[in-house]
């Protein structure tokens, strides 16, 4: 991962760790990988929240939601307090992302078994 960034590459990392099991909600605690890499690198986080994944069906709208990057100081060894904290920045940033009441939307949903079980 540090050669991709220190390429000047992004990859996109889940810091959830797996899927929530509830849409519009985070999966705590977050896992610190994501946060880690980023101080190691010097690079920052850019937070997106994926609306809508929860229940997939032949069209239905997918919103991609991009926060304001998050710049943590870079570190060789980051040490756990500062860990501690970018997380809790990153958490704040992504929630701030998601809506607050999510609904799912009414009316017919195609393939919606299908497409489920093809991504989950």
């Amino acid at each position: 991962i540090q050669v991709i960034l220190s390429r000047g590459d992004a990859i996109m990392l889940f810091p959830e760790g797996r899927l929530g099991e509830t849409e519009g909600r985070l999966y705590r605690p977050l896992k610190r990988g994501t946060v880690i890499c980023a101080i190691r690198a010097g690079v920052p986080i850019v937070p997106v929240a994926l609306i809508g994944t929860q229940d997939l069906y032949l069209r239905k709208t997918l919103t991609l939601r991009f926060g304001d990057p998050l710049h943590l100081p870079q570190q060789k060894r980051p040490k756990k307090p500062d860990i501690d904290q970018a997380l809790l920045q990153l958490e704040t940033a992504l929630q701030d992302l998601l809506p607050e009441n999510y609904q799912e939307p009414k009316g017919i949903k195609l393939f919606r078994h299908w497409l489920n079980r093809l991504f989950w």
